[in-house]
């Protein structure tokens, strides 16, 4: 017969106790990470002074289970591929793969960095080419001024990007347009990801969070899975920080 969270907790003492509560908290925080990414980080430096350590979030887990938001927002199913990489990209030069995620009616172009995995957003007002053009546009100053050259941009024909190619060549940014059907699936996963987080936030809120924040949980939670992926995190790796 399995045994409630309250005769799990008295199997602790009071400090540790604190500590769970602590490491939960500190979860919720970073808007929810898988706990292997979250004891990665712990592990490896990438979360410093919090006084949290691995055996805290293991016990957090033993003694409550999975967050209830967490289970409210994670999603399940169908699972991108790996995308195959033509050619090994220096450490300068990278590749954006490209789409447009639509979350409360509000549509964001998202981007993923090569190799690099960092992830960048920007609110768009529409798939007009010249939003979708000063996304791009700030997209690419901001990679610059970490000093990375995007040199190719890539995307599927149903998103929208394709209407700004000759502004990409104009930027001397390669353009590569996928086939119909096919989907960019870096950019895929980071927006089914983002989504996830956001749905993970919006369900450990204790209030009911007004449509036009949005953009603000968005920008909030793709800089949260900037931080949180790999020895060194991609934030780390682009801003070199």
């Amino acid at each position: 017969m399995g045994s409630t969270a309250a005769e799990r907790e008295k199997d602790y003492t009071t400090r540790q106790i604190r500590a769970v509560k602590a490491a939960r908290d500190l979860s919720r925080r970073l808007a929810y990470p898988s706990i292997k990414n979250l004891k990665e980080a712990i592990r490896n430096g990438g979360i410093l002074n919090s006084g949290i350590t691995v055996r805290d979030v293991d016990r957090a887990e033993a003694i409550w289970g999975p967050a209830l938001a967490v289970i409210k927002g994670r999603s399940t199913g169908h699972v991108s591929p790996m995308e195959s990489e033509r050619a090994q990209q220096t450490e300068q030069d990278e590749a954006l793969r490209t789409d447009i995620m639509f979350v409360n009616g509000y549509a964001f172009l998202v981007s993923v960095c090569k190799p690099q995995q960092y992830v960048l957003i920007d609110r768009v007002r529409s798939k007009s080419s010249e939003h979708l053009r000063a996304g791009l546009t700030s997209q690419i100053s901001r990679m610059k001024g970490h000093g990375v050259t995007v040199k190719e941009i890539r995307s599927d024909p149903e998103s929208g990007v394709e209407s700004v190619i000759e502004w990409k060549k104009a930027q001397k940014v390669i353009p590569e347009i996928l086939e119909a059907g096919e989907m960019v699936q870096a950019a895929e996963r980071a927006i089914k990801q983002i989504k996830e987080r956001m749905r993970c936030v919006l369900s450990g809120l204790r209030f009911v969070m007004p449509k036009s924040w949005t953009p603000f949980l968005a920008e909030y939670c793709v800089q949260r899975v900037n931080m949180m992926r790999s020895s060194v995190s991609p934030v780390e790796t682009c801003e070199g920080r």
